[in-house]
């Protein structure tokens, strides 16, 4: 059986996403995830592995699925540290990264060990 090609599922989901339809985007999401994880740390397609995540997880949140939207942002976060979300987003998604900032300052200021992962999980 061939691998599908993770282009044309993030093509796919990204029209499901900009039409609304985040069943249908989770569903590719999930599909090209999977794909894009298998894929050796090296290849350059696996560069669309953070998009992914948050694609899917905006789609989850839009679907109501906190718990799964935030999973997704944690596993964003540790593909990609330094990743910012892209487009227009919903304000409480958007307060992760501004919030971001203000919940590193504070642990660094109380000398506290900083774990980005832990904030996201605490915030969502």
């Amino acid at each position: 059986m061939q691998t599908p090609d993770p282009a044309v599922l993030l093509s796919q989901a990204k029209q499901f996403f900009d039409a609304l339809d985040y069943e249908h985007a989770v569903t590719a999401l999930d599909q090209a995830i999977v794909v894009l994880e298998g894929r050796p740390l090296q290849d350059p397609v696996r560069r669309g592995l953070p998009g992914a995540y948050e694609m899917r997880a905006r789609s989850r949140f839009g679907l109501g699925s906190e718990a799964d939207a935030r999973a997704d942002f944690v596993a964003l976060l540790k593909a990609d540290p330094v990743y910012t979300l892209t487009g227009q987003v919903s304000p409480r998604v958007v307060a992760i990264p501004s919030g971001f900032g203000a919940y590193r300052q504070s642990m660094i200021e109380r000398k506290l060990p900083f774990d980005r992962y832990q904030y996201v999980v605490l915030w969502c």
